[in-house]
């Protein structure tokens, strides 16, 4: 159990000192806010060093500080303490401890006095505190300190806003303890009531024996520098001081004008915690969707068939992180493929959701025959009944069979191109509305038949929509003639060329939307000559 007449002198670097009981014990010290007794020095370790009791001895030890511990001048890792004797941080001009035995004064009286001089040690140290700190609360804390020493005031409060009550950022006694609410003296929501119906933007009074200063947004402006907003709502907080001695708090002119810069740091403060915290969630943020492009595009098919009478080659070009594009090939009997591309409505994650969830339902189902049109049936009222017409997709299913002849059901996509031998380029207009959309929506099945070496371009709308840095449009025309020109190569070359041609026109210009494109080829029961 701990002695109450055993004691520290906490000599501050600005020539105030103040006693504090060794209570409770072990006693730790150092920067981090809940230590026995915090020293604001950002040089100091978050723990720097202990004081134990060992029996009846008092002992000084190290924890592994980064400059180390020293009593009387020599360094230690553990020491017996006498009175007189004088613990350091091994870093010049700041705090220094003296350990001793006897009644422990009240009320502290400072060894200087806050002179000019070591009020502007104060603003230095806030300053450095500042510069090598990254933390907040350590930085908010040098605040809280400096305005102590400025004002010569006993407890000093930094409290924020909290939606309508106020809360207790920073709690800090002269001597170094930490205060907790209960020492405000005050409720927190009579403070809140009397913040914000003051008359006076930067000043706040409540008493003789109490200094306060209100905290005011600090935003970054667009013309040239920081700026404050000049209006009662954007008061974010309070810097709140009590003097327990009867002697009124130093509020001269010279000492409001510090008290305001102070305020002003930490509301810089807060402004650029809050500005961090920020870009760390969009940062969060992007690596989440970093994570769904990655297996958004995993569920895209690996490879598509390069031989025999079915082939097929494909690409997408996304616009966001993730979209809602998609297109897939499956091998259904011996003698038919089956292909999908869809175009869910919207963009980002939740196009993203239903692409894939659209994908499944191919997967598993990948229809031919009379089952194709029960099958868009089904996925029509399955997003309807999810997405209560919100959300909607346009989808172009197709299964081709050995024999050259293609079933197709076009659910408000973009019109697939079909390459004739020739060059004769004809579309595979809608032959129902987009799934999702309405409850009653029929798909009608609809065939043609390929002859070898024909092939059908299927496309999102994002191609076609497509602008060059003058604004203008890609469209279908240009599209049309650019596949009569290429008609007479294979799917994969056309695929690339066409792809190659998009980005020309693009021209490295942002595209709202993702393009995709799939070229597929019958080939015939034999393959054509090279």
């Amino acid at each position: 159990m701990s002695d109450p007449s055993v004691f520290v002198e906490v000599q501050q670097p600005t020539g105030n000192s103040s006693r504090m009981p060794i209570t409770p014990l072990p006693f730790t010290i150092g920067r981090q806010p809940d230590n026995a007794l915090v020293l604001r020095d950002s040089r100091v370790s978050r723990r720097h060093s202990q004081i134990v009791l060992d029996g009846e001895d008092y002992l000084v030890e190290d924890l592994a500080s980064s400059h180390g511990t020293f009593v009387n001048g020599g360094k230690t890792s553990r020491t017996l303490l006498t009175p007189g004797d004088v613990i350091e941080f091994g870093v010049p001009n700041s705090y220094r401890v003296v350990f001793g035995r006897g009644p422990i004064l009240t009320a502290a009286v400072p060894s200087e006095g806050a002179t000019s001089l070591s009020k502007l040690r104060s603003l230095l140290e806030v300053a450095r505190s500042m510069a090598h700190s990254l933390s907040a609360p350590e930085v908010l804390s040098a605040i809280v300190e400096s305005a102590l020493s400025i004002t010569g005031c006993e407890r000093g409060f930094l409290l924020l806003y909290d939606q309508d009550d106020l809360r207790l950022e920073v709690g800090r006694h002269r001597n170094g303890q930490t205060l907790g609410v209960d020492s405000l003296g005050i409720a927190t929501l009579a403070l809140r009531h009397a913040l914000d119906t003051r008359h006076d933007l930067l000043s706040f009074t409540v008493g003789p024996h109490v200094a306060a200063v209100p905290l005011i947004r600090v935003r970054s402006g667009s013309i040239n520098s920081t700026r404050a907003i000049t209006a009662a709502k954007d008061t974010v907080g309070l810097l709140y001081l009590l003097e327990d001695s009867g002697v009124e708090a130093d509020m001269s002119r010279g000492n409001r004008e510090l008290l305001e810069t102070l305020a002003l740091e930490a509301s810089t403060v807060l402004e650029n915690a809050r500005l961090l915290e920020q870009e760390r969630a969009k940062q969060r943020l992007d690596e989440e969707l970093a994570i769904a492009r990655k297996i958004q595009a995993d569920l895209l098919p690996k490879s598509l068939p390069a031989n025999g009478w079915f082939r097929a080659s494909g690409w997408t070009l996304p616009s966001l992180a993730v979209g809602g594009d998609y297109y897939d090939v499956a091998h259904g009997h011996q003698d038919q493929w089956t292909l999908v591309m869809a175009d869910v409505s919207g963009k980002g994650v939740s196009a993203a959701l239903l692409a894939a969830l659209l994908q499944g339902a191919f997967l598993q189902a990948r229809p031919g025959g009379d089952h194709i049109a029960s099958w868009f049936s089904r996925l029509n009222r399955f997003l309807l009944d999810r997405t209560g017409g919100e959300k909607y997709a346009t989808v172009f299913y197709a299964a081709v069979h050995g024999t050259g002849f293609v079933e197709w059901v076009n659910a408000g996509h973009c019109a697939p191109m079909v390459l004739r031998v020739g060059g004769h380029v004809e579309l595979l207009g809608p032959s129902g509305m987009p799934v999702g959309m309405l409850e009653e929506a029929e798909h009608g099945l609809e065939s043609i038949h390929l002859q070898p070496g024909e092939k059908i371009v299927i496309y999102s709308d994002g191609l076609s929509e497509a602008r060059n840095p003058a604004g203008e449009f890609y469209d279908t025309v240009r599209l049309k003639q650019f596949l009569k020109d290429n008609s007479q190569h294979p799917a994969d070359q056309l695929s690339m060329l066409l792809r190659a041609e998009a980005m020309r026109f693009m021209d490295g210009l942002h595209q709202q939307d993702d393009v995709t494109v799939l070229v597929i080829e019958y080939a015939g029961t034999t393959p054509a000559p090279q």
